[in-house]
């Protein structure tokens, strides 16, 4: 799989723990409860940049989502009203927001901002619109992985259907599957 927007491939087992990092914050994942122990074993098995890469693919994923208009015959689209996109960063932000009792700084808002700008324009990734503010740490991935939960929250609350971005995402994702079983391999060793 291409990584957004610098021209290398990312690797399909990213998007997919960040996808399995994303239901478990929903309650439909069956990881260990310290998600800064399975950011820690995904990036043992792919490294910082593709863990980030991860989570801006789903973002970019859900803001395409939220952005076309859905064409009620077409049964792999969800159908979503575009003209809820001025809601969605408000919406994301309070989110996060609430989030600061679990450790994220209140400083963590306008990247959080950013990031979802970044995916709705698309004129450049998440993960390259924050790089271009500086090197991301690793301390950020938790604020990545929380930013694309909340998104793709209200994407799930907005079709009524929990896990549903999951469920469609996790189809063009062959290694879906096997992605929780080594975070568990990981994290066990």
């Amino acid at each position: 799989m291409p990584a957004p927007g610098d021209g290398s491939r990312l690797p399909e087992g990213a998007v997919s723990d960040a996808l399995v990092m994303t239901e478990y914050l929903s309650g439909r994942g069956r990881l260990l409860p310290d998600l800064q122990v399975q950011l820690r074993a995904a990036e043992a098995r792919w490294g910082h940049e593709n863990v980030i890469g991860g989570f801006s693919v789903l973002l970019c994923a859900a803001m395409d989502l939220i952005d076309r208009r859905a064409d009620h015959g077409d049964t792999t689209r969800l159908a979503f009203d575009p003209q809820a996109m001025h809601e969605v960063v408000p919406r994301v932000l309070g989110k996060i927001f609430e989030l600061q009792l679990r450790g994220l700084p209140a400083a963590a808002l306008p990247t959080v901002a950013g990031i979802l700008t970044a995916a709705a324009v698309g004129r450049q990734t998440p993960e390259r619109w924050r790089k271009r503010l500086g090197p991301i740490p690793q301390e950020e991935q938790l604020l990545w992985c929380y930013t694309a939960w909340a998104l793709i929250e209200i994407i799930d609350t907005a079709v009524g259907k929990p896990g549903e971005f999951a469920a469609r995402t996790s189809e063009g994702l062959p290694a879906a599957a096997e992605s929780r079983e080594s975070i568990m391999r990981l994290l066990q060793e």
